[in-house]
This record gives C-alpha cells, structure tokens and sequence, in this order.
C-alpha cells in the first residue's frame, strides 16, 4: 500500500469530539473538551467505556434530569464564550445577571469549582435587594451573600414584615434578637469606637490611639460607659482631630460591621451548612 492509500492522521490539537445533551425538550451538540477541563465529574463520566453510544447522536443524548435548559444554556454562553461576538455563528450578549445565577447552579452541581469562582464574582450582588441576597445565597450557596443579606435586612428601616417572613420563622426571630442587642430599644443609642479605628482627617490614617464612646439617635453598638473627648491628636501626622466628629462619619460603617459580625456567630450553622466546602 503506498503512503498516499494509507489512513489519514488524526490531529492532536483541532480534531474535537463532540457530545450530545438533553436538557428538557432542547437538544444540544457541543464539544467535550471544555466539560473534562472545568469537572471531573464529566472527565471521570467521558473515560467510562459507552458500549450504548450515548452522547454520540441525537438519537441517544445523554439526559441530564432535573436541570433547565436556561441555566444549561447560560454555562454554554462561558464555556464557549468565542461565539459571542461571532453573529454567523449565533453570537450573543455578554451574560446577564439571571446567566450567572444559572452558570453558579451549574457550576455546583458538576463541580466546576474554577467556573463557580467567576460566576461569584461576576454577579452583581450589591444590586440586590436583600431578602434576595439571602435566598440567592441559600440556594447558590454562597455564605458571604447570606451574611451580607441578613445584615442589611437588620440595618434597613424599610423591611418589610413579608420579607421577614420570606428567611423563615426561626430565621426572622434571631434577626428580631441581634436587632435589640446590638441597637436596642433606647432611641439613644452608643457606638464604640476602639483605639485605631478613628480616622484623621489630615493624613487619612487611622492611628488615633483612643477610646472614644459618643452618643447618636441611630444604630449603635456597645452601652458602654459614655465617654467624651473635645479632641486628640493624630499619631502620625499630629493633627488635632475632633473625635465626636470623626466617629460620627464613621458611623455607618461601624454599625455595619457590628451587625455582621453578630450576625456571623448567630448564625454559624446554617452558615456552615450551605458551605460549598461542605
């Protein structure tokens, strides 16, 4: 036989294998390679002998139950994110926000863990409301946005009653619990401001290396002994800074932070429950 009859070689570089998904009613023909990178459940699933030819034509798709054919389509969007801006291929918009909750479940589910830490950072958490925050990171599983949702639920006068009623009962009544204790019911509450966390105006340093306890008609911290200061001088630079002021500016922030950090401990099981790492 000469060397012209002989069988054609196969390309180690751009000679793809292709595989067949059912998700609902939806057919889909994509290429395997980026589902062995991104999981090893799919590397481990596509080594198994297929003596049956699943996945190999449209008349024997691998099925994947229980799964939506949006969310399935949003992890197609990234996994093959080339074809966007290609339209004679089918190009498509850069994924929205619902693609990124769809790309998280997926991600999840197969174990993708590298796809699960974009999805994370791509979602715009902050422009969401935070019930919603709460039960996207319930369902996503994502610790962080169910700190961040529980906190501001406590810290936002406009909640409603229907969105307490939304986390749980159980839920409802330790955010009800961390609300008194660390606000309280006086309309005159106290923030503690604890050495080094005063700001100067001067050099924006926070070296201010006092106590200072001041009181306001807003969320507040410790009912500690009230203490005022006229003023202190900077450490670092040696300005003179007013301390009632510089704590009122920083007021929110270190209400913020008191909230969330009682709302770390309070709620630590179920924190740890929803844990991917889990």
């Amino acid at each position: 036989m000469s060397s012209s009859d002989s069988a054609p070689q196969v390309s180690d570089l751009f000679y793809f294998e292709t595989v067949v998904f059912q998700v609902e009613d939806v057919l889909y023909r994509v290429p395997r390679d980026n589902f062995i990178k991104h999981s090893e459940i799919f590397e481990s699933m596509f080594q198994l002998p297929n003596s049956s030819k699943e996945g190999t034509c449209n008349e024997s798709p691998i099925i994947l139950q229980g799964y939506k054919k949006s969310d399935f389509e949003s992890l197609l969007k990234l996994l093959y994110s080339s074809w966007r801006n290609s339209p004679s291929l089918g190009g498509f918009e850069a994924l929205t926000h619902s693609d990124w909750i769809g790309v998280l479940h997926m991600a999840n589910r197969w174990q993708m863990l590298t796809i699960r830490e974009t999805a994370i950072k791509s979602v715009v958490i902050s422009s969401v409301q935070p019930v919603e925050k709460v039960l996207l990171g319930r369902d996503c599983r994502v610790p962080a946005w169910v700190v961040q949702g529980y906190s501001e639920m406590i810290c936002n006068p406009k909640i409603d009653l229907e969105d307490f009623g939304k986390v749980g009962l159980e839920s409802a009544m330790k955010l009800l619990w961390i609300y008194k204790d660390a606000i309280g019911t006086s309309s005159e509450s106290k923030i503690t401001v604890a050495p080094g966390q005063l700001q100067c105006p001067q050099c924006n340093t926070s070296t201010i290396g006092v106590t200072v306890y001041t009181s306001y008609n807003h969320y507040g911290g410790s009912q500690s002994q009230f203490h005022k200061i006229s003023s202190v001088s900077c450490s670092s630079c040696g300005a003179t800074v007013n301390p009632v002021v510089s704590a009122k500016n920083m007021l929110p922030q270190l209400t913020f932070n008191i909230i969330k950090d009682k709302v770390e401990k309070t709620f630590e099981t179920e924190l740890k429950s929803i844990s991917y790492d889990t």
